[in-house]
């Protein structure tokens, strides 16, 4: 059961990452304060030694909220946790989205570095006092989207 807990809040927390921080299906300019760019981008996730690949196309609403200061990025970070998440720190600080994330027993950490067309992330999820995981996360664009 927590195994299966901190599979789906990991994921959960991995796509809320993505989602605080990336873009539209059409392309738009980059503006000195963007922290990313829209588009379709490909992320490798590395979790205990495993790695996970994946493609996501991302909305200008999504571009939106990753540019933002921290309310409206919160805002929309719990907009996009649909009540199954709580998010109890949000921060913005230049480049790098900060924030917590609670569902039920799990807690998320997750710290993301933008850099107009490709980030990182580093997410540390605990269930209880117990680690479960930490996963790695780099993404970058590849494109339109489709």
């Amino acid at each position: 059961m927590i195994k299966n807990m901190t599979n789906i809040c990991t994921n959960h927390a991995i796509h809320l990452a993505l989602l605080t921080g990336s873009m539209a299906c059409a392309a738009t300019p980059l503006h000195a304060a963007d922290r990313l760019t829209a588009g379709r981008y490909e992320f490798t996730a590395t979790t205990n030694g495993n790695i996970r690949t994946s493609t996501q196309c991302f909305t200008a609403d999504d571009a939106k909220a990753v540019n933002a200061d921290a309310k409206a990025g919160r805002d929309y970070a719990e907009k996009a946790a649909k009540g199954a998440c709580t998010i109890t720190t949000y921060d913005v600080t230049g480049d790098t989205v900060s924030y917590t994330m609670a569902c039920g027993e799990s807690v998320t950490t997750t710290s993301a570095t933008y850099h107009g067309d490709s980030f990182e992330s580093d997410a540390t999820t605990t269930v209880g006092k117990t680690t479960a995981r930490a996963t790695h996360t780099t993404g970058k664009r590849a494109g339109i989207c489709k």
